[in-house]
């Protein structure tokens, strides 16, 4: 079951030319897949590594506007503490670049939205803007995808 799904995200190619992509992200098994939207082939897809004590993946995942960095939630429910933490995967290395302690976060205080300014993304191609920011997924229901983490 996918939780959620990333907006269309433009890539440009070296000709200056582009095309639209959405990144897919389930949070039962970490995995995210790179499809392309003008034809439903797949471009990439990885599994997300868990730190070691933490046995969940968060509601949501963002990626970078290249595709190369993948920020995500995981969580430690077992514990019964509310031990979080912040992870940015290198799709490139395939290794975890940056973790971050977010023990005593509680559930809901962290959310993506998106950043003030931001453009509205279309599945229309178009070039990239070197101003372009990472888009969220979010779990069905949750509402409008956004793009900034806040840290309440």
């Amino acid at each position: 079951m996918l939780l959620g799904l990333i907006l269309a995200l433009v890539i440009g190619t070296a000709h200056a030319q582009s095309s639209a992509v959405a990144w897919i992200y389930t949070a039962s098994d970490g995995s995210i897949v790179r499809v392309n939207t003008a034809n439903g082939a797949i471009i990439d897809a990885y599994r997300l590594p868990l730190s070691p004590a933490f046995n969940v993946y968060g509601p949501a995942a963002i990626v970078s506007s290249g595709g190369r960095f993948v920020a995500y939630t995981a969580i430690d429910n077992l514990t019964g503490t509310n031990n979080r933490q912040l992870v940015v995967y290198d799709t490139q290395v395939g290794a975890i670049r940056f973790t971050y302690d977010l023990t005593g976060v509680s559930d809901g205080a962290l959310d993506f939205e998106r950043a003030p300014g931001a453009a509205r993304r279309s599945t229309r191609p178009r070039r990239p803007s070197p101003s372009a920011s990472c888009v969220a997924a979010h779990g069905a229901g949750r509402g409008e995808p956004r793009q900034r983490v806040n840290r309440r």
